[in-house]
């Protein structure tokens, strides 16, 4: 039943984003309405097998689950889909969730709704001034003029003020960024996930392992910082680094030819044996990323057992399970891949083992399952 709803809902506009209008419509009896603004072109409508390529595809549907069993008719929408604001000025919701342009419009013009923006990004400002000043420096060292293109691109601080509530995606560490833009009794932090394949199993060669590292991308290399791990493991021809997700848009922005200790594998699917393959060859994932809400990938890597080296800006509390870097010299980068490389392995062992206990318990669907619903309570009822 449900997978007919679904294929008869979905519609494609101009710029074939993917919206769902009227899901959950019951016309025998009065419902209220809700608007889920949120990232829609990765929805799949092919339901015998689904590749679930980032978390969030798992998160969204569970967004949907929620109004679903509270019984909301319900709209999901690309929230920049300027398509969908011209052709919808007047609709009226109850409530309205999610960011980006279409949030912002209807937020702006329905104030009598409940208004609830779920943050997957650090702080706009913070986000842009960070983002900028990577951007400049990787320009000063390789004579470029690379843009900034991630910040702003979902949020600015108005949508923050014109929020009843904030859902933020952060740990308290990256929230502080935030408490200019909204009140913390309006706040409300959520652990994110990290993918899982199920097929899984720990088999690590301690001594070939700790000389491998791994950085799992996507869009935005130099704002993750993986231009800096490339000078870096330039000069550390002992250790190897793995590259996942790079794309061939972003590869221009690394050296045309690089040292033989460094492999881009491209994008690798989570619930295949390559993906298994590779990350059981590393100890270490890397990501000295210049800002984030709560890093998928890095997760992604700590549910395979990997053990986590990143910048505090990630958003993830590592509480003595991985290491943060001191600083992203590249000297300093170096020095700090050759010390963990030389763990013991009797106690390298022990990280993996809790590592992946650690993550497995707290960044899975079930926990943020419960733990979004139980914010949702608060702010619903």
């Amino acid at each position: 039943m449900i997978k007919r709803i679904f294929k008869y809902i979905f519609t494609r506009n101009n710029s074939n984003q993917i919206y769902i209008l009227n899901l959950n419509l019951r016309p025998n009896i009065s419902q209220k309405r809700v608007l889920i603004s949120y990232l829609t072109k990765q929805f799949n409508i092919n339901f015998d097998k689904v590749e679930v390529s980032h978390p969030n595809i798992n998160e969204v549907n569970i967004i949907i689950a929620y109004f679903i069993e509270k019984g909301f008719v319900i709209d999901v929408v690309y929230c920049n889909d300027e398509h969908f604001i011209n052709k919808n000025q007047d609709k009226k919701y109850d409530v309205i969730f999610g960011f980006g342009k279409v949030f912002r419009f209807f937020s702006d013009r329905t104030r009598d709704a409940l208004r609830i923006i779920y943050c997957t990004e650090n702080a706009p400002k913070i986000a842009f001034e960070k983002e900028s000043e990577r951007v400049s420096n990787y320009n000063y060292r390789n004579n470029k003029n690379i843009k900034t293109e991630r910040a702003f691109t979902y949020y600015n601080e108005e949508d923050f003020k014109i929020s009843n509530f904030a859902i933020l995606l952060q740990n308290h560490y990256n929230a502080m960024n935030f408490r200019d833009l909204i009140n913390k009794d309006k706040t409300f932090l959520l652990n994110t996930t990290g993918l899982k394949n199920e097929n899984y199993f720990l088999k690590r060669i301690l001594n070939e392992t700790k000389a491998n590292f791994i950085w799992i991308g996507s869009r935005g290399i130099i704002h993750k910082g993986l231009d800096l791990l490339v000078e870096a493991f330039a000069i550390t021809p002992n250790l190897n680094l793995h590259i996942l997700g790079l794309s061939k848009k972003e590869r221009v922005l690394l050296p045309r030819k690089l040292t033989k200790n460094i492999h881009i594998h491209g994008f690798v699917k989570v619930s295949s044996d390559k993906f298994i393959k590779i990350v059981n060859s590393c100890s270490f994932c890397l990501l000295p990323s210049c800002s984030e809400a709560m890093a998928t990938s890095v997760l992604t890597g700590m549910r395979h057992g990997l053990i986590p080296i990143i910048t505090k800006d990630t958003g993830i509390d590592l509480e003595g399970y991985g290491y943060y870097f001191d600083s992203l010299e590249i000297e300093s980068i170096k020095q700090k891949l050759l010390h963990v490389s030389k763990t013991e392995n009797y106690y390298l062992d022990n990280k993996h083992n809790s590592v992946f206990k650690f993550a497995n318990s707290e960044y899975n669907l079930q926990r943020f399952n419960e733990s979004f619903i139980e914010i949702m309570n608060n702010i619903i009822i």
